[in-house]
Order: C-alpha cells, then sequence, then structure tokens
C-alpha cells in the first residue's frame, strides 16, 4: 500500500508541475510575482497583461498594482477614475 501511494505522489507532482509551464496556468500568487517582477523592471505592457486577468478574478494585490499602474500613467494613459475603480 505504502509503495501504491509513493507511486501515486509522485505521479500527481508531475502532473502539477507539467501544468504549471505557462503563466496562465499558474496559482494566482505565482502569477502575481511575475508580474510585479515585469512592473519592477518596467516591462508595464508585460506586467498588465498578466495583472489584468487576476485582478478581474478578484486577486487584491493585483487590483491594487492595476490601481497604481493608471494613477501612474505607467504602461498605460493615467486615468484616476480607471485607478480608483482597481483600489
Amino acid at each position: 500500500m505504502l509503495r501504491y501511494q509513493s507511486v501515486i505522489g509522485v505521479l500527481l507532482t508531475l502532473f502539477y508541475c507539467t501544468s504549471c509551464t505557462s503563466t496562465t496556468s499558474l496559482p494566482p500568487y505565482l502569477a502575481y510575482q511575475r508580474a510585479l517582477q515585469a512592473y519592477q523592471h518596467a516591462d508595464y505592457q508585460t506586467a498588465i497583461q498578466q495583472l489584468k486577468p487576476l485582478a478581474d478574478n478578484g486577486l487584491a494585490d493585483a487590483q491594487q498594482l492595476l490601481g497604481t499602474m493608471y494613477q501612474l500613467g505607467n504602461g498605460v494613459t493615467s486615468n484616476d477614475e480607471t485607478a480608483v475603480e482597481w483600489f
């Protein structure tokens, strides 16, 4: 029985790792970390592309950063109304 559980554990781990190869399939927090790195490196277009789906799905950190980007005009036209919507 123990051997069977070990095999199942290995298979589940492999399945999880292969399913996380693209940004869209990453757990939200890890996807946010990638977006944050892009933002910190002034790659605003990548940051917006990665933040928007996360923010739309309710991730508060992504919403706040997206609001900040709209407030400061980083990668988008500065728009206080849109910024407030994300805050």
